[in-house]
């Protein structure tokens, strides 16, 4: 299972570390403090969000006009070589190609369609811009791993209980983002301190902190509105299909091995009981089908490991 854990030895750690406080230089915060000057960061209108390549967010808008075709997202790659690489390298890897791999962008785009290339594309641009800090690059790949598993499952979930696959993927992609971003003002502001620091806070932190991401990347209110619920299965008291179907899949997924574990006995990736019953039942997933949603997800997450 993917971890972040303290890279100090237990010598070489402060007296306080695990129990709420963040040593910084010559000052000390508690969590609440660190939290308070993370959640200040992200609620200025002077935050500046990690840059997505604007190829990736043209992508985005592109595959939102029905009139737009496979030769119009292709054009738009060219333009970013090193993006259009990365695209290529993940459309021919095991958890894409089902044959043989694709030898250029046009074969690849017309093999998976629009939706699909558009993932692919946001998957290759967070890679590179987004789940990078230099401090925390460890827990940056953990993170990377677990929100593409994520991804992979809702869409799962989706297409088994006949829930619109459209924005499927990208919401699980997206709906940790808020902790890279998290992640990134620490390395900034105060390298030293680590996520167990705010561990208490941190559930409703990154969801705000993905809220206002999205909104800087100019993604999709529906999109925005989910990552910022997406532990819960209902937003204004009405289950929402693809919330949902990210709660269940979220599950499935910790419970394969591909959860976020801050330390050896707390994760974040703990399903809330009743949001999980709600989810399940507002999309049709009774035990038999849970436990045939977990084999499906497994062998796809093994395939593309």
């Amino acid at each position: 299972m993917p971890t972040y854990r303290p890279s100090a030895s237990p010598a070489r750690q402060n007296a306080n570390y695990g129990k709420g406080v963040a040593s910084v230089g010559a000052d000390v915060l508690t969590g609440p403090e660190l939290a308070q000057e993370i959640r200040d960061v992200f609620a200025s209108p002077r935050y500046r969000a990690p840059l997505l390549p604007q190829v990736a967010l043209e992508v985005h808008q592109l595959s939102r006009d029905p009139r737009a075709g496979i030769p119009e997202v292709v054009r738009l790659l060219e333009r970013d070589p090193m993006l259009a690489a990365d695209v290529l390298r993940i459309a021919s890897s095991a958890a894409y190609a089902s044959g043989s791999p694709p030898r250029s962008l046009d074969e690849a785009a017309a093999r998976m369609g629009l939706n699909a290339i558009r993932d692919v594309v946001f998957q290759a641009a967070l890679s590179s811009k987004v789940f990078r800090a230099k401090e925390h690059q460890s827990t940056m790949v953990a993170l990377q791993r677990h929100s593409v598993a994520v991804a992979t499952a809702t869409r799962v979930v989706a297409a088994r209980t006949a829930v619109p696959l459209e924005h499927a993927f990208l919401f699980g992609l997206l709906h940790d983002v808020g902790l890279a971003g998290i992640l990134i003002v620490l390395a900034e502001r105060h390298p030293e301190s680590r996520l167990e620091h705010i561990l208490t806070e941190l559930s409703a932190l990154h969801q705000e902190a993905g809220g206002v991401m999205m909104a800087a990347w100019a993604l999709p209110d529906e999109l925005r509105w989910l990552v910022q619920a997406h532990h819960q299965a209902s937003i204004g008291g009405y289950v929402h299909p693809l919330l949902a179907c990210g709660v269940v899949g979220h599950h499935l997924v910790a419970e394969l091995g591909f959860g976020l574990s801050p330390t050896s006995d707390t994760s974040l990736d703990e399903t809330n009981l009743s949001e999980l019953r709600a989810a399940a039942d507002a999309i049709g997933v009774d035990g038999d089908r849970m436990v045939l949603l977990a084999r499906e997800v497994g062998a796809r997450l093994e395939g593309a490991a």
